[in-house]
């Protein structure tokens, strides 16, 4: 369990909404934000767009559990960011919602992968091709890891490392219902042929 101390972010109250409003607070550097979840009440919300790039400048990136502190006077504890809305070509930060979680209960996260270990594949010439860079889980809050680790070593060229191959850390269970593939050694085309036609 993390005993990170928690964060705590800064947002005021919004009473307006629509495009033009949402349009005039990212000019004033605010994304218009959203928060709802366990016993609270849908709160329309705004928030500099620097304290969500300071809040995701965290170990734990998208999962990091913090604490609401509304127009200064107001606190929501135990706060994760459901989902947010990126601008589709200048990437820009169009609106965020927040989601008060219980932190008994288990919920779904994505969670970076990290490979230890150099695979047998690459030793003999292959790339090690990362199909996805992140895996499903269901975890409680506090239990979320900030990535998980995965042995290549034995990976041979031509082989994939499924998702549940891998060893989940204690409190961790698969978040996924398809299995699917998370890292693959490929021979590039010479070394292939090369490596044939040895074995001829």
């Amino acid at each position: 369990m993390s005993t990170q101390e928690k964060v705590v972010l800064d947002v005021s109250s919004r009473d307006s909404s629509g495009k033009g409003v949402a349009r005039k607070l990212r000019v004033e550097g605010l994304v218009p934000a959203v928060c709802y979840g366990l016993n609270t009440e849908a709160r329309k919300l705004q928030v500099p767009v620097e304290s969500i790039v300071s809040l995701f400048d965290n170990p734990k990136r998208y999962n990091v559990l913090f604490d609401l502190r509304i127009d200064e006077d107001t606190v929501i504890e135990d706060v994760m960011v459901k989902s947010y809305q990126l601008s589709p070509v200048r990437r820009d930060l169009l609106h965020v919602d927040f989601y008060v979680v219980d932190l008994k209960q288990p919920i779904h996260a994505r969670v970076p992968i990290q490979s230890t270990g150099r695979a047998q594949g690459v030793r003999m010439g292959g790339i090690l091709n990362v199909i996805r860079p992140e895996i499903d889980i269901k975890a409680r809050p506090l239990d979320i890891p900030v990535s998980v680790s995965v042995d290549v070593t034995s990976l041979r060229a031509g082989e994939t490392i499924l998702a549940n191959d891998v060893e989940l850390p204690e409190g961790v269970e698969p978040g996924y219902k398809s299995n699917y593939g998370l890292f693959r050694v490929v021979m590039p085309r010479k070394r292939a042929a090369a490596n044939a036609e040895a074995e001829k």
